[in-house]
C-alpha cells in the first residue's frame, strides 16, 4: 500500500508527476481562452478589438495553470483564412465537449450559428430544435455563448453548453466562481436542473487555418481571344503557372478572364516545441525540422502528426525516455504534446527499523531495502529494479 501511492499514483497520496501543457488540436490556433473563476466577460472580450495576454505563451495553453484569459489579435479576420472554428470546454487538460463550425465566408461573430455546425461531440446538436443559440446569449440570466434547446423556466432548461455569469439557479451556484463553463456531460443535450452538469476549467475558441484563395480579375482585356492575363502574360483555359515562390495559379475561366491563385507553400500554424522551419537551398518552401523525428500535421500516421518536447529534446508518440535517475517518461499524446513522467525509484517512508536502505548497485539508479529473512518485502506487480 505504501509503495502503491508512489509507484502507480492510484491512492490518495500521489507521486511526483510532471505537468504537461495542452495545446490545440493539430492545425488549430487558439483565438480566445477563458479560465473559469477569473473575472472577465467572455462575450465582451471576444467582441472587443483589444487583445489579452497575447504574447504570453503560458496563457495560450489549454489549462487553468495561468490565471488569466487569453485573446489574440483578430483585427485582420478576413486575412486569417479560417475555414473552421472549434468551441471546446476543457477540464484538467482533457477536452470534454466541443462543437465545430464552418467559418468560410463568415465574420468574427456570425460563424456562431447552428446552421454552420459541421461536427460535434454531441450527436443531436445538428438536428435538434434550438431555443437560444447566441454568443450574447440571454442577458436576463447572464448566460453567454448559450446553446439552449428549450426552457420552461429560468432553471428548468435543456441544452448543451453555456457560460454562466450569475448564480440564478442551483446548478450555476454549485459551479463556483464566475465565469463558469457548463456543459452537458453526455453525447446529447441535458436537463441542467436535474443532471449532474459538467463544469470545465477552460473554454477555448480555436481556428483552423484553411488555404487562402485569391481570385483576381484582369487589369485589361485581351482582344480576339478568351484568355487569362497575369503580370502581362497570357494563359489559356486550364493553364497553370507559378508566381515565384508565392502563388500557384490556374486559369479557371478564360472566357471571363478569371483565374485562381493559392499559396504555393503550406502554412504551419503551431510547430511543436523543438522544431523549426528550414528552407533548403533552391527550394521555395520551408519545412519542419525536428531533428531525427518526422513532423507532418497532415500525415495518416499518428506518430508523425505531433511530438512531445522535454528539456530540449523531442519524442514521438509512445516513445519512452529516462531523465537520469529521477524520472521515466512516456509521450502519451504527441498531437497535443502531452507526456507524463513518473519517479523511477520507489520511496520507502515506512521501512521497518530492522531493515536498511542499501546504495544502488553499480549501473543502477535505485537504492534497495535489505531486511532480515523474517521480513518480507512485497514489490508492486511488474516492478523492475532500475
Amino acid at each position: 500500500r505504501d509503495n502503491c501511492r508512489f509507484y502507480c499514483g492510484f491512492c490518495s497520496s500521489t507521486g511526483s508527476v510532471i505537468n504537461f501543457q495542452v495545446q490545440p488540436p493539430t492545425g488549430y490556433t487558439t483565438l480566445m481562452k477563458g479560465v473559469a473563476g477569473v473575472p472577465g466577460d467572455m462575450y465582451q472580450i471576444w467582441t472587443s478589438p483589444a487583445t489579452m495576454n497575447a504574447n504570453n505563451q503560458q496563457a495560450m495553453y489549454l489549462t487553468n495553470t495561468f490565471k488569466g484569459h487569453y485573446k489574440t489579435d483578430l483585427s485582420q479576420w478576413n486575412s486569417m483564412c479560417l475555414d473552421r472554428i472549434r468551441v471546446s470546454i476543457y477540464k484538467n487538460g482533457q477536452e470534454k465537449a466541443w462543437i465545430e463550425f464552418n467559418s468560410i465566408g463568415a465574420n468574427q461573430n456570425n460563424w456562431f450559428d447552428p446552421s454552420r455546425i459541421i461536427a460535434s461531440s454531441y450527436t443531436d446538436i445538428k438536428t435538434a430544435a434550438k431555443e437560444v443559440f447566441s454568443m450574447m446569449g440571454d442577458t436576463n440570466t447572464g448566460r453567454e455563448f448559450l446553446m439552449s434547446q428549450h426552457s420552461n423556466t429560468q432553471c428548468d432548461t435543456y441544452g448543451w453548453i453555456m457560460i454562466s455569469t450569475q448564480n440564478n439557479c442551483p446548478f450555476e451556484a454549485s459551479a463556483g466562481g464566475k465565469p463558469a463553463f457548463l456543459y452537458s456531460p453526455g453525447q446529447t443535450s441535458s436537463h441542467f436542473e436535474q443532471t449532474q452538469v459538467g463544469t470545465g476549467d477552460v473554454l477555448a475558441i480555436m481556428g483552423h487555418h484553411g488555404t487562402c484563395i485569391v481570385t483576381v480579375r484582369p487589369t485589361f482585356q485581351v482582344t480576339n481571344t478568351a484568355a487569362c492575363v497575369y503580370n502581362n502574360k497570357v494563359y489559356n483555359q486550364g493553364d497553370s503557372w507559378t508566381d515565384g515562390c508565392k502563388y500557384n495559379c490556374t486559369c479557371t475561366d478564360a472566357r471571363n478572364g478569371n483565374y485562381q491563385c493559392v499559396e504555393l507553400c503550406p502554412t504551419y500554424s503551431q510547430l511543436p516545441q523543438g522544431c523549426s522551419l528550414v528552407k533548403s537551398p533552391g527550394s521555395c518552401c520551408a519545412v519542419p525540422n525536428c531533428g531525427n523525428h518526422v513532423y507532418n500535421p497532415n500525415s495518416n500516421n499518428p506518430a508523425e502528426r505531433g511530438l512531445c518536447y522535454y528539456k530540449g529534446d523531442v519524442y514521438s508518440q509512445g516513445e519512452q525516455w529516462d531523465d537520469g535517475c529521477q524520472y521515466k517518461c512516456t509521450c502519451l499524446d504527441a498531437t497535443l504534446g502531452r507526456y507524463q513522467c513518473n519517479p523511477k525509484c520507489l520511496s520507502w517512508p515506512n521501512l521497518p527499523s530492522v531493515c536498511s536502505l542499501q546504495a544502488p548497485a553499480p549501473g543502477l539508479c535505485c537504492p534497495q531495502p535489505k531486511c532480515p529473512s523474517n521480513v518480507q518485502i512485497n514489490f508492486p506487480p511488474g516492478y523492475k529494479i532500475e
